[in-house]
């Protein structure tokens, strides 16, 4: 989680998409579901990627997309460091157990 100095790979419960401006909290406007998310990030400014494709892991299906910064990128965000960065999605709200 360090920036630069280690790889980092997290499992969420629930994600939403992240301003693009790096304020805290949701996009306004994107919805909650795989498909919003991944259209968004798609085609969010400052990340090159592919289309959204369905797939399929462990038997649950969702969505897969390549993405990079994309060349030439000079957006930056406030815990960055300076470096290019486009923020990309934040904790959802968080799930809990209802009694029935």
């Amino acid at each position: 989680m360090n920036a630069g100095t280690s790889d980092y790979i997290g499992i969420y419960a629930s994600i939403v998409a992240a301003t693009p401006d790096c304020q805290a909290g949701p996009a306004p406007g994107i919805g909650t579901s795989a498909e919003a998310i991944a259209t968004a990030l798609s085609k969010r400014p400052g990340i090159s990627s592919t289309k959204p494709r369905p797939v399929t892991v462990g038997g649950l299906t969702g969505l897969v997309l390549d993405a990079h910064l994309a060349p030439g990128w000079t957006g930056v965000c406030p815990y960055s460091g300076g470096s290019p960065t486009v923020q990309m999605i934040t904790g959802g709200a968080t799930l809990r157990a209802r009694r029935v």
